[in-house]
Parts: structure tokens; C-alpha cells; sequence
């Protein structure tokens, strides 16, 4: 958290469909600039979603190692990386080269995966809601173990590996931001999570997820304050108070990391604006203390 932002941090997402590689270079750019911003995401999808399919949609993980190299100071990811998308092995693979890429300013944004449409177009496998939460559980442990751990020998149901090592591994031990919602998946949240990014931008629902959260996490031995809260939050450009109130409701209900979703495509004017109206006015706004949660 940056001295301007203290108890809360903002970000910007900018979703890598209906645009080009030039133009998110000048928005991260224009963020990297501006010290409110602290951390900047990317979307794991590999066509427009809520939009034409057949528009331009660059590929997630490729796409940030560009745009790693165009900055210096903000921490940059996915939110959030697929798991039915890539093996787990080859993923922790890819977060440790962006990470070195990157200078260690990757944070691991990681989910379940969700997208059936998009699943059946590109014919990867969407098993069922049980089994892929199953499977996310068992490659978190993966990729934390291969981030940490000389040699991995892991025998799950899902992912088996014999003697993986991953050379060099990440600078620093990543910060896993795992999204999901329902009580089953906050159960793996519970066990894994450094930030939980919460599928709501209702305030009444992230409370009460966040309630959830803290009964998962006592049940996995863990402190809710332990858990940063982060809300995506998507932008009403055309009415950025609207925006500033939604977003004051969320840090009211819990959120502590705070990720503005642009829309697409979105110039980078929009950026200073949103800092001046959006983030700077609630840089100081008090969460509740989710230690009192229970």
C-alpha cells in the first residue's frame, strides 16, 4: 500500500478486447505515471466477452510481459487467470517469467473459470462446478509449491507432478488474488488466498460473502484480517460521481483493494480523471475492521 492510499489501494483493469497493443501501452503508461494507481490488470479471456466474439481480443499473459516492460512501478496481473485455460505447471512457468520480466511486481490473479461459451467455441473442457473448484484448490497448491519449493512431487486427483522444478522461480513469493463467490469456492479461497477478489459489486453481498469468508476461514485455521478484501468496480464513464459513490459503498462494506474496470476501449484521458474524481477523494476512506467479523 503506497502512503497515499493507506488501509486502501487502487487499480485499474483494462480489458484487452476491442483495442490494440498501442493503445493499452498508453494507458498503462499513463497509470505507471500517476502514484494514486498501485496496481494494474489484465482479463483472461480470448474473445470479447459481452461483445461481438468475432472482435480483436489480445491474449492475456503474452500481452502483460509487453506491457511489463512499459512500466516500472506499478504491480501488474490477470484478474483472473483461468485455471481450465492452462496446466497449472506451465502457469506457475509463465507467472515466474512475467515476474522476472516484470522486476517481482507480479500478483497472481487465479480462478476457477467460468466462461461456457467461450469454453465450447475454443473446445477447452469445462468440467462441472464441483470438479473444477476441485481442481483450482489442487492447482493453487501447485503453483504456490512450485514458486516456493526446489523440487515438487505432488500426487493429487487432478495434477501429478514428478520431480517439476521451476528455474529461476519468481524474485518473491506471489501474492495470490483469487476470485471467486458461493461458500464451496470460498472454502478455497480460505486455504489459498492473500486477497480475495469478491464476483460482486454489491456492497449488502460482499458483506455478506466476506461473512462467509470468515467462517471459512476459522474453519481452515485463518484470521479474515489476514485476507485483503478486493471489489472490481466497473466504470460509468460518462458519470464518474456515480462511480466515486458506488465505489465509497464497497470500502464502506469491506473492500480494501479496489480495481477500477475501464470500459473498452477506453482513451487515457480517462485515467486522470478517474484518479481526480474516483480514487484521490477516497484514498483516505475508512474500511470496516474485518477482524470484528465473525
Amino acid at each position: 500500500m503506497s502512503e497515499a492510499s493507506p488501509g486502501v489501494s487502487f487499480g485499474f483493469k483494462t480489458p484487452q478486447q476491442s483495442t490494440s497493443f498501442d493503445e493499452l501501452v498508453r494507458l498503462w503508461a499513463a497509470g505507471d505515471a500517476e502514484p494514486i494507481w498501485e496496481h494494474a490488470w489484465l482479463y483472461d479471456h480470448f474473445q470479447p466477452v459481452n461483445a461481438d466474439p468475432a472482435g480483436p481480443c489480445l491474449e492475456a499473459w503474452t500481452t502483460l510481459a509487453a506491457l511489463a516492460t512499459h512500466t516500472r512501478r506499478l504491480r501488474v496481473g490477470v484478474l483472473v487467470t483461468g485455471n481450465t485455460h492452462r496446466h497449472p505447471a506451465v502457469l506457475a512457468s509463465m507467472l515466474a517469467t512475467v515476474d522476472h520480466i516484470s522486476g517481482g511486481r507480479v500478483d497472481f490473479g487465479f480462478g476457477a473459470a467460468w466462461h461456457e461459451a467461450e469454453h465450447q467455441r475454443m473446445g477447452i473442457d469445462l468440467p462441472s462446478p464441483g470438479v473444477r473448484l476441485a481442481r483450482w484448490d489442487e492447482a493453487c497448491t501447485v503453483v504456490r509449491r512450485l514458486c516456493t519449493e526446489d523440487e515438487v512431487w505432488f500426487d493429487g486427483v487432478h495434477y501429478r507432478l514428478a520431480g517439476a522444478r521451476l528455474n529461476p522461480r519468481p524474485p518473491r513469493q506471489p501474492t495470490f488474488v483469487l476470485g471467486a463467490t458461493g461458500r464451496r469456492a470460498l472454502a478455497v479461497v480460505a486455504r489459498h488466498a492473500d486477497v480475495w477478489n469478491a464476483g460482486t459489486s454489491q456492497p449488502a453481498a460482499l458483506r455478506r460473502g466476506i461473512a462467509v469468508l470468515a467462517e471459512r476461514c476459522t474453519a481452515a485455521g485463518r484470521d479474515i484480517a489476514d485476507v485483503t478484501i478486493s471489489v472490481q468496480v466497473p466504470v460509468v464513464a460518462a458519470d464518474l460521481g456515480a462511480t466515486r459513490l458506488w465505489t465509497e459503498r464497497l470500502i464502506r462494506a469491506g473492500a480494501r483493494h479496489i480495481v477500477l474496470e475501464l470500459p473498452a476501449p477506453a482513451g487515457a484521458a480517462l485515467l486522470p480523471r478517474l484518479a481526480a474524481e474516483v480514487a484521490l477523494p477516497l484514498s483516505h476512506t475508512a474500511p470496516i475492521s474485518l477482524g470484528s467479523i465473525r
